[in-house]
């Protein structure tokens, strides 16, 4: 699983709603959360057309960060 919170601060600050950027990405709502919520792999063109839109530099930062696994104690 990914860990997609500094791509979710970057959509709001260049799109101000995650309706805005699913629309220029050519998706539905459910369709980015699902990207967003790990429910739905994100596919190499969707990645490309998203750094273009957001104007990412690196892409593992917002792409390929591995979440943290929660330690149950």
């Amino acid at each position: 699983m990914f860990d997609y919170n500094k791509l979710k601060g970057k959509i709001i600050e260049k799109f101000k709603t995650n309706d805005n950027f699913a629309k220029a990405m050519g998706f539905s709502n459910s369709q980015l959360s699902e990207r967003l919520n790990n429910k739905c792999e994100w596919k190499s063109n969707d990645i490309y057309r998203a750094a273009e839109l957001l104007e990412l530099d690196n892409l593992k930062e917002y792409f390929f960060t591995k979440a943290q696994e929660v330690e149950e104690n």
